[in-house]
């Protein structure tokens, strides 16, 4: 439904939500607005209106209210303040654009917008190897990981930091016009949204529908995908019928 909503430029709002579980869920799926019990039971207006007064439940990073009517974001890491208008104008009509200019801010509006980003755009040659520190960062983040990365790449040297483009999901020469950003962010958001659905047909698969605990075929999947970086590891087997 989300990624339908996104295919026709709407807003998602999703009702019900009664656990963190289910926030943090719909969050990672970029759902714009939530309401449900987790926040609130129903309340006379005047204690509701008090509610939103004490900030008890607008927390700006579950609750998206997209800047400028926008409930997408592109967020753009660029030190070349004229290269980022010129990204912000080609996208105003569709996405909300965040920008920075160094790793440290990046990542503090990745944390509070993470869920409502669709994609970054990101200069590998910014001052300092900072490129490194913020794609580093971000990969150490579950939550971040499927956020896709395109590499702005200076036209004098390609080769340069090719380490870089490597480790992100696509990259295009800073000379590009812009209509090509364009094809490779809608390209990119269609692999996501395609590879979202096809990791949710995969835990159906391997998971037992009344507990949401690993099946058999989840747990050799997911030994299968242990890395040496993943250990040391503990395994717990329950016998649930006894």
């Amino acid at each position: 439904i989300i990624t339908l909503a996104r295919w026709l430029n709407l807003s998602v709002v999703a009702e019900g939500v009664e656990t963190h579980v289910q926030l943090e869920r719909l969050q990672e799926l970029g759902c714009d607005y939530v309401q449900g019990y987790f926040f609130s039971k129903p309340l006379p207006r005047q204690e509701f209106e008090q509610l939103m007064t004490d900030s008890l439940i607008c927390d700006p990073v579950s609750m998206v209210s997209a800047d400028d009517g926008f409930s997408r974001f592109i967020l753009i890491i660029d030190d070349d303040l004229e290269y980022r208008a010129a990204v912000r104008d080609s996208f105003k009509e569709s996405f909300g654009v965040l920008e920075a200019d160094n790793s440290r801010d990046a990542l503090e509006i990745v944390r509070e917008r993470g869920s409502a980003i669709s994609a970054i755009l990101l200069n590998v040659e910014l001052p300092d190897g900072d490129g490194t520190n913020f794609l580093d960062a971000l990969h150490q983040d579950p939550k971040h990981w499927r956020i896709p990365v395109v590499a702005i790449i200076p036209a004098d040297n390609i080769c340069r930091n090719l380490e870089l483009h490597v480790r992100t999901d696509d990259f295009l020469c800073k000379q590009h016009p812009l209509e090509d950003l364009h094809i490779r962010v809608a390209r990119l958001l269609s692999m996501k949204a395609s590879r979202e659905r096809e990791r949710e047909l995969q835990d159906e698969a391997n998971r037992d529908f009344m507990t949401g605990l690993y099946n058999r075929r989840g747990l050799f999947a997911a030994m299968d995908a242990l890395r040496q970086s993943d250990m040391p590891a503990a395994l717990y087997i329950f016998d649930v019928d006894n």
